[in-house]
């Protein structure tokens, strides 16, 4: 279930998919500010692997560009993968990005 980020906050969703059999995956993201509004869905790919924790990390990495360039800020990310998510909190980068 998707729950709404707090007042004045931006949320951030990023998904990977892999192919199967080939080598290439895919990123998406989408940026809501409520329930209801959706400013922004983006999509691309990658040719250069098929790895499940590399292609989401790569969908969290284009998440993390995408808003830097837009300019926002108080930005909450949501992701699926665990394991990425994990391992960008044991980082730095935690207290510049993530929120527990």
């Amino acid at each position: 279930r998707w729950f709404p980020p707090p007042h004045g906050t931006l949320k951030v969703s990023c998904d990977g998919a892999t192919s199967e059999g080939r080598r290439a995956g895919g990123a998406g993201m989408a940026v809501r500010d409520g329930p209801d509004t959706v400013l922004m869905a983006a999509a691309t790919k990658s040719q250069r692997t098929n790895d499940p924790p590399t292609i989401e990390a790569f969908a969290i990495l284009e998440a993390m560009e995408l808003v830097l360039v837009k300019g926002w800020r108080n930005i909450v990310f949501e992701s699926d993968a665990e394991v990425v998510l994990d391992e960008i909190k044991a980082t730095k980068f935690n207290s510049l990005w993530l929120r527990d």
